[in-house]
């Protein structure tokens, strides 16, 4: 398993070459340690944004659903999205249960 999970990311180093930095020299390992930092710092800074959005979103779908005035399509994309949900979560029961019955 793990010679494949080496295989697949050695594929993906190589289809973007031009996104890794050369070496183990200290200066790519700041590069790198930089990088992440960045990255956590710019997720960080986000989070408030995206939990605005989130509520914002929730109420439009709450005051749809409650004053029934939801579409057809939406109210089948809605549907569908729960299925994927309840699926994600069966999924995760069965892997973490080992078992696909319990």
């Amino acid at each position: 398993m793990f010679q494949t999970v080496a295989y697949y990311l050695r594929v993906v180093a190589q289809r973007a070459p031009e996104n890794i930095v050369k070496g183990s020299s200290p200066e790519a390992l700041d590069a790198t340690a930089d990088l992440l930092r960045k990255l956590i710092y710019t997720t960080m800074d986000a989070a408030p944004a995206r939990v605005t959005a989130a509520r914002e979103e929730w109420a439009v779908v709450k005051r749809k659903i409650l004053n029934m005035d939801a579409t057809v399509d939406e109210a089948k994309r809605f549907g569908i999205g729960l299925l994927h949900i309840f699926g994600w979560f069966e999924v995760g029961r069965m892997l973490g249960a080992r078992s696909l019955l319990q």
